[in-house]
């Protein structure tokens, strides 16, 4: 379970939480500077998961502006190929930056690792077509980076 939620950065926000608490629990002065540290890491992690998720819903929003249709698919693909540089018939970290960029939706480097790894469901550092779609057509699973 932990493995699966730490792959998000709101699971890891929960483990620094976690970890901050038992620091904290020791009562000792270490314990409490650490704990204090931790609770810095959640605070930070937090809040760049939900910039991150925020961001990502305006891209979805700017590249399908109405509920999607059955010519939807079509024209999802021809943006995919557009915004496949390199023709590798998968997107990586450069090109997805490229687009939001174009979108004007502009991300931090910590928010754009978040949010590919949100769409990366397969753990391959590649964004297929099929990830793609499934985020774009607001399939469940894309809640929180």
């Amino acid at each position: 379970m932990w493995n699966k939620a730490c792959r998000r950065l709101w699971g890891r926000s929960l483990l620094y939480l976690t970890l901050a608490l038992l620091q904290f629990a020791q009562s000792t002065i270490y314990g409490w500077f650490v704990a204090a540290a931790m609770f810095g890491a959640f605070g930070l992690s937090l809040a760049t998961s939900w910039h991150a998720t925020s961001k990502l819903s305006h891209l979805r929003v700017r590249l399908l502006d109405h509920p999607p249709t059955d010519a939807d698919e079509k024209r999802l693909h021809s943006a995919f190929v557009k915004i496949d540089s390199d023709g590798s018939g998968s997107l990586d970290p450069e090109e997805l930056a490229s687009v939001c960029s174009e979108l004007g939706v502009e991300m931090k480097e910590e928010e754009l690792q978040a949010t590919f790894s949100l769409l990366d469901r397969n753990r391959n550092g590649k964004v297929d077509f099929h990830e793609f779609r499934s985020f774009c057509l607001d399939e469940p699973g894309y809640a929180w980076a």
